[in-house]
């Protein structure tokens, strides 16, 4: 509740698009489909895929020592 107006504050509804998991579900639904009715370009994608697993294997361990670090004591 806002104390200002005594009112509650209620968020806009957000377009099913706009949501996270919508576009995820989206993009795997989207793969599947296009591995299965077009394997060569599945195939020619895997550059892109093994670019992809070699960026998260980068960024994950400085994300988890940024997330650890500040609540470690000194």
């Amino acid at each position: 509740m806002n104390p200002a107006n005594s009112q509650p504050t209620s968020r806009a509804p957000q377009a099913c698009y706009a949501r996270l998991y919508a576009q995820v579900l989206a993009a795997i639904a989207l793969g599947v489909t296009l591995v299965c009715f077009y394997p060569q370009v599945g195939e020619s994608m895997k550059l892109l895929d093994d670019a992809f697993i070699k960026f998260v294997k980068m960024v994950i361990v400085p994300v988890i020592f940024l997330t650890i670090r500040p609540a470690s004591p000194l």
